[in-house]
């Protein structure tokens, strides 16, 4: 069977997190578009969906960073967003559910020169 090997680095994050188990809020999400096999992924903002997004992505692509704007709260695995531009990645998974905050990490992933098409999207679903 195959694991990423990010696997243990990040788990132990999701595991720890009081989200774990609130079956109210997992998988009751879907990304804006399809994330093919074994990309490379980042996961921008690590509040409840950011976690369960973790959690059903490392299996089947690479986690190579989580961004979150309380980075240092998190023992180092979390990155500050100002270091988004130096991480290697084929998307982008925005978690942030405000409007208003997706809107400004659009803007400051584009003014960063991150490709659109790199941006995907956490929706929730009902």
């Amino acid at each position: 069977m195959f694991f990423n090997t990010n696997f243990f680095k990040y788990f132990s994050l999701y595991v720890s997190s009081k989200d774990f188990n609130n079956k109210k809020l997992i998988k009751k999400y879907e990304l804006s578009r399809d994330i093919p096999i074994n990309s490379k992924v980042c996961i921008y903002g690590f509040g409840p969906y950011g976690r369960a997004v973790l959690c059903d992505m490392f299996f089947f692509s690479k986690i190579v960073g989580i961004f979150d704007m309380v980075y240092s709260k998190n023992l180092n695995k979390i990155l500050s967003p100002d270091k988004v531009t130096n991480c290697n990645f084929d998307f982008i998974i925005i978690t942030v559910m405000n409007e208003n905050g997706r809107r400004g990490v659009v803007n400051f992933l584009t003014n960063n020169k991150v490709s659109t098409d790199k941006i995907v999207f956490v929706n929730y679903k009902e």
